[in-house]
């Protein structure tokens, strides 16, 4: 029997040009989403209708109005907001196969992705998801990559378990400059340019931050020994860091630049450390309760978000220096996190799951994702597997392009743009 309860809500916008529908009126229990957007439309006859989900109480209402107020306790004899905000449609996928797990994954703007893999290797695509170069030089899995910022996307930075970082330097598809970077006392696992691109951070088992120069010095290369030279390209080697950070008793997993002169760091002893560059002292440190995996800043509102392996994400004010909220975002381990560019109430999550491993979350809605990347789509010629349109294995990383296309690889070795 439908539910003929009536309940007084209050319309929120929060998308611009639809705050025509804004204002109360009343709702019977039974209404559901598709009536509601029926109703928000119906106040835009001028335009296209839309589809729009809806906010209330803190999260996405995914059931009828009245089953939503029972099973959360909401107050009847209240006014209830409803926040509309628009749907994230379903995704177009393009997808490109590689050999083995893929660890990171790192996006310039709109126009080329960078994978680092198991298999030793680092591969730049165009964003059809087709291979553009491959590059070569480290001697064991691969764990991260990043592009230099400022460098037009001709520039990367990649670590690796055989304790060295290497800076690339391509033009038109070629590879032009390798410089191998030693130094770290164990396996790297993290890496992040900083927003001037002048340096890189990386992170490493040896419990150590280090910072290199993007463009050493011409008396801190060595050129490396004929004999061991396998190109036409320029192929050096750097010894050491500029400045090595003491960052803790544990492993380094995750290292983010929010600034020139400020670096955070995340790992294995369940912190989130602020660090001034210039003095080289960590500055400030959130104390967490599980290890952190990934990290990703907000510029517009200080939050930084925190992927941890117990399925949270944890979200930090740096403005305040404060817990803002802890997300429960998965039941397995959250591997990558990243923010929407063009909406600072969104993220992306990817998970060491097998199934809803990829979602997408409104932090108005902090229990309930907006969005579950599951779709129909094309994948690109360049991969081998061309039905694979989701991930069918652990999901290990995300970025998010100012396109709006979503980046993500995982150990089915799939790197797929959604």
């Amino acid at each position: 029997m439908a539910d003929r309860r009536e309940f007084r809500v209050q319309f929120i916008c929060a998308v611009n040009g639809y705050e025509a529908a804004e204002g109360e009126t009343t709702l019977e229990g039974a209404t559901v989403g598709n009536d509601l957007n029926k109703y928000i439309n119906s106040h835009f006859s001028d335009k296209e209708p839309v589809s729009f989900d809806f906010i209330v109480s803190n999260e996405f209402l995914r059931t009828s109005l009245g089953e939503f107020v029972d099973e959360n306790e909401v107050s009847s004899e209240e006014t209830i907001d409803i926040t509309y905000v628009f749907t994230i449609p379903p995704p177009t996928t393009q997808v490109a196969s590689e050999n083995d797990w893929i660890t990171g994954v790192s996006v310039y703007g709109t126009s080329a992705i960078a994978t680092s893999s198991f298999d030793k290797a680092v591969r730049v695509y165009g964003d059809d998801a087709f291979l553009q170069l491959t590059l070569l030089g480290h001697r064991a899995p691969v764990r991260d990559v990043c592009f230099v910022a400022q460098s037009d996307g001709n520039q990367l930075a990649s670590v690796s378990e055989d304790e060295t970082l290497i800076l690339w330097t391509i033009n038109d598809q070629t590879l032009q400059k390798r410089i191998k970077c030693t130094g770290h006392g164990a396996m790297i696992g993290c890496v992040c340019s900083s927003p001037d691109g002048a340096m890189v951070a990386t992170g490493g088992w040896d419990r150590t931050v280090r910072l290199w120069r993007t463009d050493p010095l011409e008396d801190e290369l060595q050129p490396k020994k004929s004999k061991e030279r396998k190109g036409s390209f320029e192929d050096y080697i750097i010894e050491d860091a500029e400045e090595t950070l003491r960052a803790g008793n544990a492993a380094i997993n995750t290292v983010l630049w929010t600034d020139t002169t400020t670096l955070f760091s995340g790992g294995d002893d369940h912190c989130l450390k602020q660090w001034d560059v210039n003095t080289t002292t960590c500055v400030n440190t959130f104390v967490g309760s599980k290890v952190i995996n990934n990290i990703d800043y907000n510029n517009d509102n200080g939050l930084m978000a925190c992927a941890c392996f117990d399925g949270y994400v944890r979200l930090y004010d740096t403005n305040t220096n404060t817990k803002d909220n802890v997300m429960p975002c998965h039941t397995n381990p959250v591997s990558g996190v990243s923010w929407n560019p063009n909406n600072s109430y969104q993220f992306v999550t990817t998970s060491l799951g097998p199934t809803k491993n990829v979602l997408i979350w409104d932090i108005r809605s902090p229990k309930v994702p907006m969005s579950s990347l599951l779709a129909n789509g094309k994948s690109s010629s360049s991969g081998r597997n061309k039905d694979a349109t989701v991930h069918k294995k652990e999901v290990t990383c995300c970025a998010w392009q100012t396109n709006n296309s979503i980046a993500t690889g995982g150990a089915d070795g799939n790197l797929i743009i959604h």
